[in-house]
């Protein structure tokens, strides 16, 4: 009997959760957020001179992060910095994508 009122109650939470999901209006990230957290990056790495392949390996300043950057982080930090005008950004961001992707640049 525990076992089925602990199954129901599960059950019961579970929907609440969901609920509250749904009538709620979820602010997820857009494109604004997104352009605006790459031109935060990239001042950064002009303040602090930080290397762009050693920011997308995750190490900053002798701090290793616990995860990295993938070419397609690197390519959309690129994208981005194309957007903005940012054309060095865009230059080493691309080539650091093409590093990681295992192709070659010219």
């Amino acid at each position: 009997m525990a076992n089925s009122l602990i199954s129901g109650y599960d059950s019961v939470q579970s929907q609440a959760v969901i609920n509250n999901i749904t009538f709620q209006s979820l602010n997820f990230p857009n494109n604004d957020d997104l352009s605006g957290a790459a031109a935060a990056l990239w001042r950064l790495q002009e303040i602090y001179l930080l290397n762009t392949t050693t920011v997308a390996r995750g190490e900053i300043k002798g701090a290793k992060m616990s995860s990295e950057l993938t070419a397609g982080d690197c390519f959309e930090l690129g994208r981005q910095a194309y957007n903005a005008n940012q054309f060095n950004h865009t230059l080493h961001w691309m080539k650091e994508a093409l590093k990681q992707a295992g192709i070659r640049s010219s």
